[in-house]
Protein backbone atom coordinates (compact mmCIF):
# COMPACT_ATOMS: atom_id res chain seq x y z
CA UNK A 1 0.00 0.00 0.00
CA UNK A 2 1.23 3.49 -0.91
CA UNK A 3 3.47 5.02 1.76
CA UNK A 4 2.22 2.64 4.49
CA UNK A 5 5.64 1.76 5.90
CA UNK A 6 7.02 5.33 6.15
CA UNK A 7 3.71 6.58 7.57
CA UNK A 8 3.62 3.81 10.16
CA UNK A 9 7.27 4.27 11.16
CA UNK A 10 6.74 8.04 11.45
CA UNK A 11 3.79 7.25 13.69
CA UNK A 12 6.02 5.12 15.92
CA UNK A 13 8.56 7.97 16.18
CA UNK A 14 5.98 10.15 17.93
CA UNK A 15 6.33 10.35 21.72
CA UNK A 16 2.56 10.28 22.08
CA UNK A 17 2.48 6.89 20.32
CA UNK A 18 4.87 5.43 22.89
CA UNK A 19 2.84 7.00 25.68
CA UNK A 20 -0.22 5.29 24.23
CA UNK A 21 1.57 1.92 24.10
CA UNK A 22 2.71 2.36 27.71
CA UNK A 23 -0.94 2.30 28.76
CA UNK A 24 -0.89 -1.32 27.59
CA UNK A 25 1.13 -2.06 30.76
CA UNK A 26 -1.91 -1.07 32.80
CA UNK A 27 -2.54 -4.64 34.15
CA UNK A 28 0.77 -4.48 36.04
CA UNK A 29 -0.85 -1.86 38.29
CA UNK A 30 -2.86 -4.73 39.79
CA UNK A 31 0.39 -6.37 40.87
CA UNK A 32 1.56 -3.17 42.59
CA UNK A 33 -1.84 -2.64 44.24
CA UNK A 34 -1.74 -6.16 45.69
CA UNK A 35 1.02 -5.04 48.09
CA UNK A 36 -1.24 -2.44 49.70
CA UNK A 37 -4.19 -2.84 52.02
CA UNK A 38 -6.78 -1.35 49.69
CA UNK A 39 -9.87 -2.44 47.80
CA UNK A 40 -8.81 -0.48 44.71
CA UNK A 41 -8.89 -2.79 41.66
CA UNK A 42 -8.96 -5.90 43.87
CA UNK A 43 -10.17 -9.07 42.14
CA UNK A 44 -12.94 -11.18 43.63
CA UNK A 45 -14.96 -14.22 42.62
CA UNK A 46 -15.45 -17.91 43.18
CA UNK A 47 -12.47 -20.08 43.97
CA UNK A 48 -10.79 -21.49 40.85
CA UNK A 49 -13.13 -19.63 38.50
CA UNK A 50 -10.88 -17.16 36.65
CA UNK A 51 -9.25 -18.28 33.41
CA UNK A 52 -6.75 -16.09 31.55
CA UNK A 53 -9.26 -15.29 28.82
CA UNK A 54 -11.81 -14.07 31.37
CA UNK A 55 -9.14 -12.06 33.16
CA UNK A 56 -7.94 -10.42 29.95
CA UNK A 57 -11.49 -9.58 28.87
CA UNK A 58 -12.04 -7.85 32.22
CA UNK A 59 -8.76 -5.94 31.86
CA UNK A 60 -9.72 -4.94 28.32
CA UNK A 61 -13.06 -3.56 29.50
CA UNK A 62 -11.44 -1.71 32.42
CA UNK A 63 -8.85 0.01 30.23
CA UNK A 64 -11.65 0.94 27.84
CA UNK A 65 -13.61 2.55 30.67
CA UNK A 66 -10.48 4.39 31.84
CA UNK A 67 -10.85 6.63 28.71
CA UNK A 68 -7.32 8.08 28.94
CA UNK A 69 -5.80 5.72 26.32
CA UNK A 70 -8.65 6.65 23.98
CA UNK A 71 -7.97 10.37 24.50
CA UNK A 72 -4.27 9.88 23.73
CA UNK A 73 -5.05 7.85 20.61
CA UNK A 74 -7.55 10.47 19.45
CA UNK A 75 -4.89 13.15 19.93
CA UNK A 76 -2.48 11.08 17.80
CA UNK A 77 -5.13 10.80 15.09
CA UNK A 78 -5.60 14.57 15.18
CA UNK A 79 -1.86 15.07 14.70
CA UNK A 80 -1.91 12.79 11.66
CA UNK A 81 -4.81 14.51 9.94
CA UNK A 82 -5.77 18.01 11.12
CA UNK A 83 -2.33 19.10 12.31
CA UNK A 84 -0.65 17.84 9.13
CA UNK A 85 -3.21 19.77 7.11
CA UNK A 86 -2.74 22.99 9.09
CA UNK A 87 1.08 22.82 9.00
CA UNK A 88 1.19 21.99 5.30
CA UNK A 89 2.74 18.54 5.77
CA UNK A 90 0.01 16.93 3.68
CA UNK A 91 1.25 18.96 0.72
CA UNK A 92 4.22 16.59 0.44
CA UNK A 93 1.72 13.84 -0.48
CA UNK A 94 0.02 15.89 -3.20
CA UNK A 95 1.19 13.57 -6.01
CA UNK A 96 -0.26 10.47 -4.33
CA UNK A 97 -3.76 9.15 -4.89
CA UNK A 98 -5.77 10.40 -1.95
CA UNK A 99 -7.76 7.21 -1.40
CA UNK A 100 -4.55 5.18 -1.11
CA UNK A 101 -2.98 7.82 1.14
CA UNK A 102 -6.04 7.82 3.39
CA UNK A 103 -6.07 4.02 3.58
CA UNK A 104 -2.36 3.99 4.46
CA UNK A 105 -2.94 6.45 7.30
CA UNK A 106 -5.97 4.49 8.51
CA UNK A 107 -4.09 1.19 8.39
CA UNK A 108 -1.13 2.71 10.27
CA UNK A 109 -3.41 3.86 13.08
CA UNK A 110 -5.14 0.48 13.24
CA UNK A 111 -1.73 -1.22 13.43
CA UNK A 112 -0.83 1.07 16.34
CA UNK A 113 -4.05 0.03 18.06
CA UNK A 114 -3.28 -3.67 17.46
CA UNK A 115 0.20 -3.12 18.94
CA UNK A 116 -1.48 -1.64 22.01
CA UNK A 117 -3.66 -4.75 22.36
CA UNK A 118 -0.59 -7.00 21.98
CA UNK A 119 1.18 -5.10 24.79
CA UNK A 120 -1.99 -5.39 26.87
CA UNK A 121 -2.17 -9.16 26.25
CA UNK A 122 1.50 -9.69 27.16
CA UNK A 123 1.28 -7.63 30.36
CA UNK A 124 -1.98 -9.40 31.30
CA UNK A 125 -0.35 -12.78 30.69
CA UNK A 126 2.63 -11.85 32.87
CA UNK A 127 0.32 -10.74 35.66
CA UNK A 128 -1.88 -13.83 35.36
CA UNK A 129 1.04 -16.25 35.32
CA UNK A 130 3.11 -14.68 38.10
CA UNK A 131 0.41 -13.25 40.36
CA UNK A 132 -3.16 -14.42 39.68
CA UNK A 133 -2.01 -18.05 39.47
CA UNK A 134 -0.80 -17.77 43.07
CA UNK A 135 -4.28 -16.90 44.30
CA UNK A 136 -7.28 -19.14 44.91
CA UNK A 137 -9.22 -17.22 42.26
CA UNK A 138 -7.22 -18.64 39.34
CA UNK A 139 -8.43 -21.67 37.39
CA UNK A 140 -4.89 -22.10 35.95
CA UNK A 141 -6.45 -22.41 32.50
CA UNK A 142 -6.33 -20.41 29.29
CA UNK A 143 -10.05 -20.68 28.48
CA UNK A 144 -13.19 -20.78 30.66
CA UNK A 145 -14.47 -24.20 31.70
CA UNK A 146 -17.98 -23.80 30.33
CA UNK A 147 -19.11 -23.01 26.81
CA UNK A 148 -21.52 -20.35 28.10
CA UNK A 149 -18.70 -18.50 29.90
CA UNK A 150 -16.56 -18.64 26.76
CA UNK A 151 -19.38 -17.25 24.62
CA UNK A 152 -20.01 -14.44 27.13
CA UNK A 153 -16.33 -13.46 27.10
CA UNK A 154 -16.27 -13.41 23.28
CA UNK A 155 -19.36 -11.18 23.07
CA UNK A 156 -18.04 -8.91 25.83
CA UNK A 157 -14.61 -8.54 24.21
CA UNK A 158 -15.91 -8.00 20.68
CA UNK A 159 -18.48 -5.44 21.86
CA UNK A 160 -15.73 -3.37 23.50
CA UNK A 161 -13.29 -3.95 20.63
CA UNK A 162 -15.80 -2.79 18.02
CA UNK A 163 -16.62 0.37 20.00
CA UNK A 164 -12.93 1.25 20.14
CA UNK A 165 -12.50 0.71 16.40
CA UNK A 166 -15.54 2.91 15.77
CA UNK A 167 -14.02 5.60 18.00
CA UNK A 168 -10.87 5.47 15.85
CA UNK A 169 -12.89 5.81 12.64
CA UNK A 170 -14.96 8.65 14.11
CA UNK A 171 -11.81 10.44 15.28
CA UNK A 172 -10.40 10.26 11.76
CA UNK A 173 -13.66 11.57 10.31
CA UNK A 174 -13.77 14.52 12.72
CA UNK A 175 -10.05 15.35 12.60
CA UNK A 176 -10.10 15.92 8.84
CA UNK A 177 -11.91 19.21 9.39
CA UNK A 178 -11.92 19.92 13.15
CA UNK A 179 -9.14 20.97 15.55
CA UNK A 180 -7.83 18.30 17.91
CA UNK A 181 -9.76 19.57 20.93
CA UNK A 182 -13.11 19.35 19.16
CA UNK A 183 -12.21 15.92 17.78
CA UNK A 184 -11.48 14.65 21.29
CA UNK A 185 -14.78 16.08 22.56
CA UNK A 186 -16.70 14.48 19.69
CA UNK A 187 -15.13 11.07 20.28
CA UNK A 188 -15.73 11.31 24.04
CA UNK A 189 -19.38 12.16 23.41
CA UNK A 190 -19.77 9.10 21.18
CA UNK A 191 -17.93 6.95 23.73
CA UNK A 192 -20.12 8.15 26.61
CA UNK A 193 -23.32 7.52 24.64
CA UNK A 194 -22.15 4.04 23.61
CA UNK A 195 -21.20 3.28 27.23
CA UNK A 196 -24.53 4.43 28.64
CA UNK A 197 -26.66 2.86 25.90
CA UNK A 198 -26.43 -0.76 27.18
CA UNK A 199 -28.21 0.38 30.36
CA UNK A 200 -31.06 2.08 28.49
CA UNK A 201 -33.89 0.02 27.03
CA UNK A 202 -34.37 2.43 24.13
CA UNK A 203 -30.70 2.56 23.06
CA UNK A 204 -29.04 -0.64 24.24
CA UNK A 205 -29.30 -2.46 20.91
CA UNK A 206 -28.02 0.26 18.58
CA UNK A 207 -24.38 -0.35 19.57
CA UNK A 208 -22.41 -3.62 19.38
CA UNK A 209 -21.66 -3.61 23.13
CA UNK A 210 -25.24 -3.94 24.35
CA UNK A 211 -25.96 -7.62 23.78
CA UNK A 212 -24.30 -9.49 26.68
CA UNK A 213 -27.52 -9.70 28.68
CA UNK A 214 -29.40 -11.15 25.70
CA UNK A 215 -26.95 -14.02 25.36
CA UNK A 216 -28.41 -17.49 26.05
CA UNK A 217 -27.24 -21.04 25.46
CA UNK A 218 -28.87 -21.11 22.04
CA UNK A 219 -28.46 -17.67 20.43
CA UNK A 220 -24.68 -17.08 20.41
CA UNK A 221 -24.40 -17.31 16.61
CA UNK A 222 -27.28 -14.87 16.10
CA UNK A 223 -25.89 -12.30 18.52
CA UNK A 224 -22.38 -12.64 17.08
CA UNK A 225 -23.75 -12.03 13.58
CA UNK A 226 -25.80 -9.08 14.81
CA UNK A 227 -22.95 -7.25 16.52
CA UNK A 228 -20.74 -7.78 13.46
CA UNK A 229 -23.51 -6.33 11.29
CA UNK A 230 -24.04 -3.29 13.54
CA UNK A 231 -20.30 -2.64 13.62
CA UNK A 232 -20.05 -2.98 9.84
CA UNK A 233 -22.85 -0.44 9.25
CA UNK A 234 -21.26 2.17 11.54
CA UNK A 235 -17.78 1.52 10.16
CA UNK A 236 -18.93 1.76 6.55
CA UNK A 237 -20.73 5.07 7.18
CA UNK A 238 -17.74 6.60 8.98
CA UNK A 239 -15.33 5.33 6.31
CA UNK A 240 -17.34 6.58 3.32
CA UNK A 241 -17.81 10.05 4.83
CA UNK A 242 -14.12 10.23 5.78
CA UNK A 243 -12.97 9.23 2.29
CA UNK A 244 -15.27 11.83 0.72
CA UNK A 245 -14.02 14.60 3.04
CA UNK A 246 -10.36 13.65 2.60
CA UNK A 247 -10.58 13.53 -1.19
CA UNK A 248 -12.08 17.03 -1.20
CA UNK A 249 -9.61 18.40 1.32
CA UNK A 250 -7.57 21.40 0.22
CA UNK A 251 -3.89 21.30 1.17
Amino acid sequence: MVKFKPIFFNLLKMRSSWLYLLFGLFPLILFIVSFFNTNFMQLSGEKGSLSFMEFFSSVFVIQNNAVIPLVVLTYIIGLNFHTEKETGQLYFYKDLQRTKLFNSKLLSLLFLYILFIIVLIISSLILYYFHINNTSLSSHKLFPDSKSDLEFVIIEFLGTFFIQILCILLAILLSISLPNGYTILGVLFFFIISSIAPFLSTLKFIFPNGYQEKLTNSNFDNILTLIFFIFFIYALIFYIISIFKFKNLEY
